[in-house]
């Protein structure tokens, strides 16, 4: 709530002027956790009606990227995201803002991240290489239309936030 408080009276240029940045991981098959799979029972072996898998998971990709209004940045892979991450932004010397912890439903790059997932289902990756491949490929593709609808939902966020008085929402 204090955090809304704060930044919610603020320009629009304020907004605009925010790279959004976060952390996120993409597993090469499928969730990390169970899946639910629809069918008539008839179909309970056909080719198309089964997932592949792979022992110990086939593997997965960290990323790291942010957003503005003006679009997205490029995708960077990274193993070590917090010093990784830090680093970077002492070295590019750009001013971080305080930020409230557990506040997803603040940072409109979640979204981003689920409009990434949605473009990732068309495609199979066979490896970690072509997952990174086809990542930085649908990252890139995400337009400064959606970037900038994202950016611009904050007033609706902070209005949740204080309806919601500093609690979920349904961002």
């Amino acid at each position: 709530m204090l955090w809304v408080r704060q930044h919610w009276l603020k320009p629009k240029q304020f907004l605009d002027s925010i790279l959004w940045s976060d952390e996120s991981k993409f597993n090469l098959f499928g969730s990390n956790g169970r899946q639910i799979v629809w069918r008539q029972t008839n179909e309970s072996m056909k080719r198309e009606c089964l997932k592949p898998t792979v022992k110990c998971g086939g593997g997965s990709v960290m990323v790291w990227d942010c957003m503005a209004a003006s679009g997205v940045g490029n995708l960077i892979m990274t193993r070590n995201t917090a010093k990784t991450i830090s680093q970077w932004f002492v070295k590019n010397q750009i001013n971080t803002l305080k930020w409230p912890a557990q506040s997803p439903d603040l940072n409109p790059i979640e979204h981003a991240w689920d409009e990434l997932e949605r473009r990732m289902k068309r495609h199979s990756p066979k490896n970690k290489e072509e997952l990174w491949m086809i990542l930085k490929k649908e990252w890139k593709g995400i337009g400064r239309d959606v970037t900038s609808r994202l950016v611009n939902s904050m007033s609706k966020r902070f209005q949740e936030v204080m309806k919601h008085h500093g609690g979920p929402t349904r961002y």
